[in-house]
Order: C-alpha cells, then structure tokens, then sequence
C-alpha cells in the first residue's frame, strides 16, 4: 500500500523516484520498503549521495593500491607515475591506477614472487593539506557529508584538533638573510 504523500507526490510528478519513496517509508517507520532499499544499504548511500549533489559536489572515495613486489624491481618509471606524498621503499610503491597494480602483481607473481596488493582509502584534509589514510580518510569523509554549516571552517571541517590552514608564509621556507 503507498501512503497518501507518496500517492499525491506521484500524481503531481511523473517521475516517481527512490528518494520519494524512502522518504515516506523512514516517515512512517513500518514495514518493508517497497523499492528494496534499507537504510544504511549501499542503494541508500547512492540514494543520499544523488540528493547531496543537488546543492553541492559529494564526496567520492579515493582508493590507493599499495604493490608490494617480492621477486621483482620496481623501476624508476614506475616510481614516477607513484602517488604524490605518500611514502616508497625498496619493494612498495603506492599507485592510483588499479590495472597496472594488479598487473605488476601478476607479473611478479608469474616470476615465483608472492606479490600482493593492498586497496586503501585516503584523502587530503582541505583546511590542512594533511594526507590522510585508512579509517582518518572515512572518517574525514563522513564529516564532508555533513551540512556546510556545521563545517569548523568555511574550506571544510577540520581533520584533527591541531589542524589549521596554512598562510602564504608557513609554505615557503624563510632565507635566513
């Protein structure tokens, strides 16, 4: 049965959407929703990350691949195309480009290497810079779904208590002159 909202909604708008039916559903708070979708479902969070688009840009999840290489070496080349600011050893290397990790993997693992990959997620604090990586980049962007009124500052909320934007002065190292 579709409640008397959703049935007028339905009337008056044609194209009768996901968003006007977990609406009335979460309102009345009984039963199955019809479309499937539970709250806290993925379905759900593409649902209220369509919504939170309409009035501004959501935030999307950035994944890093981190290659662990065991039988062979990572080349200069592929050192150049790794991910800014994130730390390289002698047999890891962090990448953004998940067909070219997981063919690194392969072709290690086709030399009698035990090659791995490792998917994170991470994220840059837009009041500080600071990468952030794991659980503080979820974290972070939960906080960036939040309303903008309940931001710490008008660039984004803050990813620590220590974090502040930086001026035109701390990013340049002072001469000693």
């Amino acid at each position: 049965m579709v409640s008397p909202l959703a049935a007028k909604l339905k009337a008056q708008n044609d194209t009768y959407s996901l968003e006007v039916e977990r609406a009335t559903w979460l309102r009345l708070g009984n039963g199955f929703p019809r479309s499937g979708v539970w709250p806290g479902s993925p379905q759900d969070r593409r649902i209220a990350d369509k919504a939170m688009a309409a009035f501004r840009k959501a935030p999307r999840v950035r994944y890093a691949q981190k290659v662990t290489l065991t039988a062979t070496a990572i080349s200069q080349e592929l050192r150049d195309r790794a991910l800014p600011g994130f730390p390289q050893g002698e047999n890891f290397i962090w990448m953004r480009n998940r067909k070219l990790s997981r063919q690194l993997v392969a072709q290690d693992r086709a030399v009698g290497g035990l090659g791995w990959l490792a998917r994170i997620e991470y994220r840059h604090c837009r009041v500080c810079k600071q990468l952030l990586v794991g659980p503080e980049a979820t974290d972070y962007r939960e906080k960036m779904r939040r309303p903008k009124k309940s931001w710490d500052t008008r660039w984004g909320p803050k990813c620590n208590v220590e974090c502040r934007r930086r001026t035109r002065a701390s990013r340049k190292p002072q001469s000693s002159c």
